[in-house]
Protein backbone atom coordinates (compact mmCIF):
# COMPACT_ATOMS: atom_id res chain seq x y z
CA UNK A 1 0.00 0.00 0.00
CA UNK A 2 1.33 3.42 -1.16
CA UNK A 3 0.68 6.83 -0.07
CA UNK A 4 0.22 10.26 -2.02
CA UNK A 5 -0.38 13.08 -0.39
CA UNK A 6 -1.27 16.74 -1.54
CA UNK A 7 1.39 19.38 -0.53
CA UNK A 8 0.06 21.18 2.56
CA UNK A 9 -2.77 18.70 3.09
CA UNK A 10 -0.81 15.64 4.29
CA UNK A 11 -2.49 15.23 7.30
CA UNK A 12 -6.17 15.22 5.66
CA UNK A 13 -5.35 14.28 2.01
CA UNK A 14 -3.57 11.08 2.54
CA UNK A 15 -4.81 8.28 -0.36
CA UNK A 16 -3.44 5.02 -0.80
CA UNK A 17 -2.50 2.28 -3.59
CA UNK A 18 0.17 0.45 -5.52
CA UNK A 19 3.54 1.40 -6.64
CA UNK A 20 5.57 -0.20 -8.84
CA UNK A 21 8.74 0.76 -11.60
CA UNK A 22 7.65 1.57 -15.19
CA UNK A 23 6.74 -1.02 -17.19
CA UNK A 24 9.31 -1.00 -19.93
CA UNK A 25 6.36 -1.71 -22.87
CA UNK A 26 4.33 2.14 -20.90
CA UNK A 27 7.74 3.81 -21.01
CA UNK A 28 7.85 4.69 -25.21
CA UNK A 29 4.10 6.01 -24.94
CA UNK A 30 4.66 8.04 -21.90
CA UNK A 31 7.96 9.15 -22.84
CA UNK A 32 6.29 10.45 -26.16
CA UNK A 33 3.25 12.17 -23.88
CA UNK A 34 5.85 13.97 -21.36
CA UNK A 35 7.93 14.86 -23.55
CA UNK A 36 10.72 12.71 -21.52
CA UNK A 37 14.75 13.13 -21.56
CA UNK A 38 17.16 10.53 -21.88
CA UNK A 39 17.75 10.58 -18.17
CA UNK A 40 14.28 10.29 -16.64
CA UNK A 41 13.24 7.36 -14.74
CA UNK A 42 9.77 6.96 -12.95
CA UNK A 43 8.09 5.53 -10.75
CA UNK A 44 4.54 4.76 -11.48
CA UNK A 45 1.19 4.85 -8.96
CA UNK A 46 -2.35 4.09 -8.83
CA UNK A 47 -2.29 6.49 -5.56
CA UNK A 48 -5.13 9.35 -5.99
CA UNK A 49 -2.91 12.68 -7.44
CA UNK A 50 -4.40 15.15 -9.40
CA UNK A 51 -3.02 18.38 -10.91
CA UNK A 52 -1.31 20.43 -7.83
CA UNK A 53 0.07 17.12 -6.31
CA UNK A 54 3.43 17.96 -8.43
CA UNK A 55 6.32 18.27 -5.82
CA UNK A 56 4.66 16.22 -3.30
CA UNK A 57 5.68 13.24 -1.69
CA UNK A 58 4.98 9.31 -2.29
CA UNK A 59 5.18 7.35 0.70
CA UNK A 60 5.23 3.69 1.40
CA UNK A 61 3.59 2.29 3.98
CA UNK A 62 6.20 2.62 6.45
CA UNK A 63 5.69 6.65 6.29
CA UNK A 64 8.74 6.58 4.29
CA UNK A 65 8.99 9.24 0.68
CA UNK A 66 10.07 6.77 -1.99
CA UNK A 67 9.18 9.36 -4.41
CA UNK A 68 8.35 12.86 -5.56
CA UNK A 69 4.48 13.21 -7.30
CA UNK A 70 5.81 14.62 -10.89
CA UNK A 71 2.88 13.86 -13.61
CA UNK A 72 -0.60 12.01 -14.16
CA UNK A 73 -2.13 10.99 -17.54
CA UNK A 74 -5.24 12.00 -17.67
CA UNK A 75 -7.87 13.22 -20.44
CA UNK A 76 -9.97 15.53 -17.61
CA UNK A 77 -7.21 16.65 -15.67
CA UNK A 78 -8.43 14.46 -12.39
CA UNK A 79 -6.77 11.09 -11.39
CA UNK A 80 -7.43 8.09 -13.27
CA UNK A 81 -5.17 5.93 -11.64
CA UNK A 82 -2.27 6.81 -13.84
CA UNK A 83 0.83 8.66 -11.94
CA UNK A 84 4.26 8.91 -11.69
CA UNK A 85 6.83 10.06 -9.42
CA UNK A 86 10.86 10.53 -9.74
CA UNK A 87 12.12 7.71 -7.40
CA UNK A 88 13.47 9.73 -3.92
CA UNK A 89 17.09 7.94 -4.59
CA UNK A 90 17.19 10.15 -8.19
CA UNK A 91 16.09 13.18 -6.28
CA UNK A 92 18.12 12.99 -3.56
CA UNK A 93 21.50 12.69 -5.36
CA UNK A 94 20.55 15.42 -7.44
CA UNK A 95 19.51 18.02 -4.79
CA UNK A 96 23.03 16.98 -3.09
CA UNK A 97 25.37 17.41 -6.08
CA UNK A 98 23.20 21.26 -6.39
CA UNK A 99 24.42 21.42 -2.91
CA UNK A 100 27.97 20.59 -3.48
CA UNK A 101 28.60 21.85 -7.02
CA UNK A 102 26.08 23.63 -8.39
CA UNK A 103 25.37 21.79 -11.07
CA UNK A 104 23.79 18.74 -12.01
CA UNK A 105 26.86 15.95 -12.46
CA UNK A 106 26.14 13.25 -15.04
CA UNK A 107 28.54 10.76 -16.27
CA UNK A 108 29.60 10.84 -19.68
CA UNK A 109 31.15 7.89 -22.09
CA UNK A 110 30.83 9.40 -25.65
CA UNK A 111 28.85 7.27 -27.64
CA UNK A 112 25.46 7.57 -29.45
CA UNK A 113 23.01 4.02 -29.18
CA UNK A 114 20.00 2.86 -30.84
CA UNK A 115 18.17 -0.11 -29.82
CA UNK A 116 18.57 -3.34 -31.64
CA UNK A 117 15.35 -4.37 -33.99
CA UNK A 118 15.25 -8.52 -34.73
CA UNK A 119 16.42 -7.38 -38.11
CA UNK A 120 19.84 -6.20 -36.52
CA UNK A 121 19.59 -8.48 -33.81
CA UNK A 122 19.91 -11.25 -37.50
CA UNK A 123 22.39 -8.99 -39.40
CA UNK A 124 24.77 -8.97 -36.61
CA UNK A 125 24.62 -12.61 -35.62
CA UNK A 126 23.31 -12.14 -32.33
CA UNK A 127 20.88 -14.06 -30.28
CA UNK A 128 17.61 -11.55 -29.09
CA UNK A 129 17.45 -7.58 -28.60
CA UNK A 130 18.76 -7.30 -25.52
CA UNK A 131 21.60 -4.50 -24.99
CA UNK A 132 22.59 -1.72 -26.34
CA UNK A 133 23.52 -1.29 -30.08
CA UNK A 134 26.49 1.51 -30.66
CA UNK A 135 26.08 3.82 -33.74
CA UNK A 136 29.01 5.98 -33.20
CA UNK A 137 31.76 6.72 -30.66
CA UNK A 138 32.94 10.63 -30.15
CA UNK A 139 36.31 11.14 -30.82
CA UNK A 140 38.71 11.97 -27.91
CA UNK A 141 36.09 10.05 -25.43
CA UNK A 142 36.22 7.82 -22.59
CA UNK A 143 34.37 4.91 -24.99
CA UNK A 144 36.67 5.71 -27.84
CA UNK A 145 39.92 5.32 -25.20
CA UNK A 146 38.78 2.12 -24.24
CA UNK A 147 38.36 0.68 -27.62
CA UNK A 148 34.82 0.92 -28.01
CA UNK A 149 33.38 1.04 -32.03
CA UNK A 150 30.44 1.55 -33.85
CA UNK A 151 28.51 -1.73 -34.43
CA UNK A 152 29.42 -2.99 -30.98
CA UNK A 153 26.51 -4.43 -28.69
CA UNK A 154 27.35 -3.10 -25.05
CA UNK A 155 25.39 -5.97 -23.03
CA UNK A 156 26.66 -5.21 -19.28
CA UNK A 157 27.42 -2.22 -17.43
CA UNK A 158 29.09 -1.81 -13.47
CA UNK A 159 27.79 -5.55 -13.31
CA UNK A 160 24.49 -4.85 -14.81
CA UNK A 161 22.68 -6.65 -17.48
CA UNK A 162 22.14 -4.12 -19.86
CA UNK A 163 18.09 -4.67 -21.50
CA UNK A 164 18.17 -1.61 -23.68
CA UNK A 165 19.57 2.08 -24.55
CA UNK A 166 17.34 3.78 -21.93
CA UNK A 167 19.51 1.26 -19.26
CA UNK A 168 22.80 1.79 -20.90
CA UNK A 169 22.00 5.50 -20.63
CA UNK A 170 20.50 6.15 -17.31
CA UNK A 171 23.93 3.38 -15.78
CA UNK A 172 26.46 5.82 -17.36
CA UNK A 173 24.95 8.98 -16.14
CA UNK A 174 24.37 7.63 -12.80
CA UNK A 175 28.23 7.52 -12.69
CA UNK A 176 30.46 10.15 -10.91
CA UNK A 177 33.27 11.65 -13.23
CA UNK A 178 36.22 9.87 -12.86
CA UNK A 179 34.92 6.72 -11.42
CA UNK A 180 36.30 3.55 -13.10
CA UNK A 181 34.02 1.04 -14.31
CA UNK A 182 33.98 -1.84 -16.63
CA UNK A 183 31.58 -2.75 -19.46
CA UNK A 184 30.73 -5.68 -21.62
CA UNK A 185 30.54 -5.37 -25.04
CA UNK A 186 29.77 -8.07 -28.03
CA UNK A 187 31.77 -7.96 -31.00
CA UNK A 188 31.63 -10.29 -34.16
CA UNK A 189 29.49 -12.62 -31.18
CA UNK A 190 32.28 -12.79 -29.45
CA UNK A 191 31.74 -11.21 -25.70
CA UNK A 192 34.55 -8.64 -23.52
CA UNK A 193 34.74 -7.13 -20.47
CA UNK A 194 36.96 -4.08 -20.60
CA UNK A 195 37.36 -1.31 -18.32
CA UNK A 196 37.13 2.61 -18.61
CA UNK A 197 36.99 5.83 -16.91
CA UNK A 198 33.82 7.61 -16.88
CA UNK A 199 34.14 11.63 -17.95
CA UNK A 200 31.85 14.37 -17.02
CA UNK A 201 29.28 15.49 -19.67
CA UNK A 202 29.73 18.84 -20.88
CA UNK A 203 27.39 21.01 -21.94
CA UNK A 204 28.58 21.51 -25.44
CA UNK A 205 28.46 17.40 -25.81
CA UNK A 206 26.12 15.01 -26.88
CA UNK A 207 24.56 12.79 -24.03
CA UNK A 208 25.33 8.98 -23.87
CA UNK A 209 21.85 8.30 -25.62
CA UNK A 210 19.43 6.92 -28.19
CA UNK A 211 19.20 8.60 -31.73
CA UNK A 212 16.09 8.33 -33.60
CA UNK A 213 15.75 4.51 -34.70
CA UNK A 214 14.50 3.78 -38.46
CA UNK A 215 10.71 3.48 -38.60
CA UNK A 216 9.77 -0.47 -39.01
CA UNK A 217 7.35 -7.58 -53.48
CA UNK A 218 10.36 -8.12 -54.60
CA UNK A 219 13.96 -8.40 -53.58
CA UNK A 220 15.49 -5.29 -55.11
CA UNK A 221 16.58 -2.87 -52.64
CA UNK A 222 15.24 -0.09 -54.85
CA UNK A 223 18.42 2.58 -53.91
CA UNK A 224 19.26 5.23 -56.50
CA UNK A 225 23.19 5.79 -55.52
CA UNK A 226 25.89 7.99 -56.41
CA UNK A 227 29.47 8.94 -55.06
CA UNK A 228 28.97 11.65 -52.33
CA UNK A 229 28.47 15.41 -54.36
CA UNK A 230 31.36 17.97 -53.01
CA UNK A 231 29.39 20.46 -52.80
CA UNK A 232 26.51 18.99 -50.19
CA UNK A 233 28.80 17.53 -48.06
CA UNK A 234 28.87 20.49 -45.50
CA UNK A 235 24.82 20.91 -45.80
CA UNK A 236 25.06 16.78 -44.95
CA UNK A 237 26.87 17.21 -41.80
CA UNK A 238 29.34 15.16 -43.05
CA UNK A 239 32.91 15.07 -41.26
CA UNK A 240 35.86 15.36 -43.15
CA UNK A 241 36.97 12.12 -44.76
CA UNK A 242 33.79 10.68 -44.92
CA UNK A 243 33.50 8.11 -47.83
CA UNK A 244 30.56 5.93 -49.02
CA UNK A 245 27.49 6.47 -51.51
CA UNK A 246 24.98 9.56 -51.51
CA UNK A 247 21.30 8.00 -51.73
CA UNK A 248 19.76 10.00 -54.11
CA UNK A 249 16.28 8.29 -54.67
CA UNK A 250 14.20 5.60 -52.38
CA UNK A 251 11.78 3.55 -54.41
CA UNK A 252 8.48 4.44 -52.84
CA UNK A 253 7.17 0.92 -50.90
CA UNK A 254 10.88 -1.12 -51.82
CA UNK A 255 12.74 -2.83 -49.79
CA UNK A 256 14.61 0.37 -48.60
CA UNK A 257 11.92 2.51 -48.17
CA UNK A 258 9.74 0.07 -45.78
CA UNK A 259 13.35 -0.27 -43.91
CA UNK A 260 13.88 3.49 -43.48
CA UNK A 261 16.12 4.88 -45.70
CA UNK A 262 16.14 8.00 -46.83
CA UNK A 263 16.83 10.29 -49.59
CA UNK A 264 19.79 12.43 -48.90
CA UNK A 265 21.16 9.62 -46.39
CA UNK A 266 24.85 8.66 -47.00
CA UNK A 267 25.41 4.66 -46.66
CA UNK A 268 29.48 4.43 -45.04
CA UNK A 269 29.54 0.63 -45.15
CA UNK A 270 27.51 -2.65 -45.60
CA UNK A 271 27.63 -5.93 -43.39
CA UNK A 272 30.82 -3.73 -42.28
CA UNK A 273 32.18 -3.74 -45.58
CA UNK A 274 33.28 -0.13 -46.69
CA UNK A 275 31.83 0.79 -49.62
CA UNK A 276 32.67 3.29 -52.39
CA UNK A 277 30.42 2.21 -55.36
CA UNK A 278 26.94 0.42 -56.16
CA UNK A 279 28.59 -2.76 -56.95
CA UNK A 280 29.83 -3.05 -53.72
CA UNK A 281 26.41 -2.84 -51.89
CA UNK A 282 24.86 -5.16 -54.64
CA UNK A 283 27.92 -7.57 -53.91
CA UNK A 284 26.71 -7.87 -49.93
CA UNK A 285 23.15 -8.06 -51.01
CA UNK A 286 23.89 -10.79 -52.91
CA UNK A 287 26.00 -12.54 -50.01
CA UNK A 288 22.87 -11.59 -47.32
CA UNK A 289 19.91 -13.21 -49.76
CA UNK A 290 22.26 -16.16 -49.71
CA UNK A 291 22.47 -16.13 -46.23
CA UNK A 292 18.82 -15.45 -45.83
CA UNK A 293 20.05 -12.73 -43.58
CA UNK A 294 19.07 -9.25 -43.52
CA UNK A 295 21.54 -6.69 -44.84
CA UNK A 296 23.38 -3.95 -42.33
CA UNK A 297 24.12 -0.68 -43.30
CA UNK A 298 25.83 1.98 -41.29
CA UNK A 299 24.64 5.42 -42.39
CA UNK A 300 25.09 8.99 -41.84
CA UNK A 301 21.96 11.08 -41.62
CA UNK A 302 22.37 15.00 -40.67
CA UNK A 303 25.44 14.42 -39.09
CA UNK A 304 24.28 11.37 -37.09
CA UNK A 305 25.59 7.78 -37.50
CA UNK A 306 23.02 4.86 -37.41
CA UNK A 307 22.60 1.44 -38.22
CA UNK A 308 19.82 0.26 -40.56
CA UNK A 309 18.94 -3.53 -41.33
CA UNK A 310 17.06 -4.38 -44.23
CA UNK A 311 15.25 -8.15 -44.36
CA UNK A 312 14.37 -9.42 -47.56
CA UNK A 313 10.40 -9.67 -48.15
CA UNK A 314 8.74 -12.21 -46.55
CA UNK A 315 7.50 -14.45 -49.01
Amino acid sequence: MQYSPAPGRSRSAVRSGLVGPLPSACFQPVRATFRLGPYDDFLQTDAYVNQGNSGGPLFNARGEVIGVNTAIVSPSGGSIGIGFAVPSRTAQRIVDQLIRTGRIERGFIGVRLQEITPSIAEALGIPGSKGALVASVEPGSPAEKAGIQAGDVITRFNGKDIQSVHDLTLAAASQKPGTRTTLTRNRGGSQQEIALTIGQRDDEEQPTGAIPGPEAADQRLGLSLSPIPDEARQQLGLPPGTTGLFVQEVAPNSLADQNGLRAGDVIVSANNQNVSQPSDIEAEWTKSRQQNKPILFRINRQGQTLFVAVAMAKS
